[in-house]
C-alpha cells in the first residue's frame, strides 16, 4: 500500500479524528528546501541537508509535498527528493510500493501573507515544471555536489553580485535543486561575462549554465 486517502477536512478535525500513526523515515536525496506550506510559493523555513534522515508525518493529496520533521523543525518538503529503501534499493517516496504514508490536509486559513514569498497568497505559478534530475541515479543519492560535477566554475564575485542585486521571483512547479533543468519560459539574467546567468526561482536565487539551462549553484 502506498498512500491512504482521507476526506478533505480542516486540520483541527483531522487531528481529532485520526489516530496517531508511526512515522515513516525518509532520506533527503539532495539539499532541499523546507517550506512553511506545501507549495513552491511558500516561504523557505530552512534547508534540509543531503542524506539527512527526516520523519514523514504524511503527504498531501497527490503525494507531491510531504510534512516532515528534521531536528525538531517541521515543514513541507518536495516528495520526489525524499527516498526510502525498498528491496535494497533507494526509491523516491511517491514511487514506493511498500511504505505507508498517511494523507494530510493543509489548513490555509491559518496563514498570513508572511507565509508566502512576496507576501501574497495569490502568487501565480507557471504551468511549466522544473526538469529532473531524478532523485535516484542507480540507487545512489545524487547529493549536493552535482553542481561541481557540471564543470562550471562559479566565481565568488558572481555570488556577491547575485546577492546584492535581487530580482523578482518566478514560480514553476517542482523544487529547486542543483542539476535541475529550467524550462524555456524562464528568462535568464546574464552574469559573469555571459558565462553564467541567474534567476530567482521559487524564492531561491540560482546560477544557471545558459548553454543547457542547468542549475549549477543555489545561492543561499
Amino acid at each position: 500500500m502506498t498512500y491512504r486517502t482521507l476526506s478533505a477536512v480542516s486540520a483541527a478535525a483531522l487531528i481529532a479524528a485520526t489516530p496517531v500513526l508511526a512515522q515513516t523515515q525518509a532520506q533527503v536525496a539532495t539539499d532541499l528546501n523546507l517550506r512553511v506550506g506545501p507549495g513552491e510559493n511558500y516561504v523557505i523555513r530552512s534547508t534540509l541537508p543531503a542524506e539527512a534522515m527526516v520523519d514523514v508525518t504524511g503527504c498531501v493529496e497527490g503525494g507531491s509535498w510531504c510534512e516532515v520533521t528534521y531536528e525538531g523543525e517541521t515543514g513541507y518538503a518536495y516528495a520526489p527528493y525524499l527516498v526510502v529503501t525498498e528491496e535494497e534499493q533507494m526509491v523516491a517516496l511517491p514511487s514506493a510500493t511498500v511504505t505507508t504514508v498517511e494523507t494530510v490536509t493543509y489548513d490555509e486559513s491559518n496563514n498570513g501573507d508572511e507565509a508566502f514569498i512576496g507576501g501574497s497568497a495569490g502568487a501565480a505559478i507557471a504551468a511549466t515544471a522544473i526538469g529532473g534530475p531524478a532523485a535516484i541515479v542507480g540507487g545512489v543519492l545524487i547529493g549536493s555536489a552535482l553542481g561541481a560535477a557540471a564543470g562550471v566554475e562559479v566565481k565568488e564575485e558572481t555570488v556577491t553580485y547575485v546577492q546584492q542585486n535581487p530580482i523578482q521571483p518566478i514560480y514553476v512547479q517542482g523544487e529547486v535543486v542543483t542539476g535541475a533543468t529550467l524550462p524555456a519560459e524562464v528568462t535568464l539574467v546574464p552574469v559573469q561575462d555571459g558565462e553564467l546567468a541567474y534567476v530567482n526561482l521559487n524564492g531561491s536565487p540560482v546560477l544557471v549554465n545558459p548553454e543547457n539551462r542547468t542549475i549549477v549553484r543555489i545561492v543561499r
